[in-house]
């Protein structure tokens, strides 16, 4: 569940970068236990505790799940993610939480920015975001905000993809621009030489 609800992240965040325009909530409406993106891992301890299970993701990157199931991302000494999939007393600075309604995430934030399927991701000011997904009964049955370390793999994979698609594409026009250049250079000399020829003939029959 959780892998099928990360790859619907990253389509909607590789979505979400490409559209402006978004009708952007306060910065403070994407905090979630009272943590923010780029909070130093000093603040987080001092609001929640040292309570958590430290595990490393890759150079420079952990992941800290705390004993209520409440699960941040470290990048450095900086918080980048965080989630919530339990009615655990993590909450939104507006008090929504796992088993809140969609109706009352809307009486509070409005419409999301951007709506696929149960997912509901809304961009909030200062580059922070935060996302509701909800059961089929509308309820929310998790909560996101920012963007994992897994995330930001499959963006710079699917960046590198592109560059590298793009690279062969200019290759290839490299490539017939100068096959068509010596073509071009081919029939020219072919031309000069079959003039030059005929002259020369012509004069030896004299």
């Amino acid at each position: 569940m959780k892998n099928s609800i990360r790859t619907l992240i990253f389509t909607i965040i590789l979505t979400a970068m490409t559209v402006t325009g978004f009708a952007m909530v306060q910065e403070r409406q994407a905090y979630l236990g009272g943590i923010s993106q780029e909070m130093t891992l000093a603040q987080v301890e001092s609001i929640l505790g040292k309570n958590y299970t430290r595990t490393k993701l890759a150079r420079n990157h952990y992941s800290m799940v705390y004993t209520n199931g409440f699960y941040i991302e470290i990048t450095g000494d900086i918080v980048t993610y965080m989630e919530t999939d339990r009615n655990n007393g993590i909450e939104t600075y507006d008090g929504l939480h796992v088993g809140s309604t969609m109706a009352q995430v809307e009486d509070v934030l409005g419409r999301a920015d951007h709506e696929e399927g149960n997912f509901h991701l809304y961009r909030a000011s200062g580059k922070k975001d935060i996302a509701f997904v909800y059961t089929n009964d509308k309820k929310v049955a998790s909560i996101y905000s920012g963007i994992s370390y897994e995330d930001e793999e499959n963006i710079r994979k699917e960046e590198m993809k592109k560059s590298r698609a793009k690279q062969r594409v200019d290759i290839g026009d490299e490539i017939v621009i100068r096959t068509r250049q010596m073509r071009e250079a081919y029939w020219n000399l072919k031309d000069v030489f079959n003039h030059h020829g005929r002259r020369y003939h012509r004069g030896w029959r004299w």
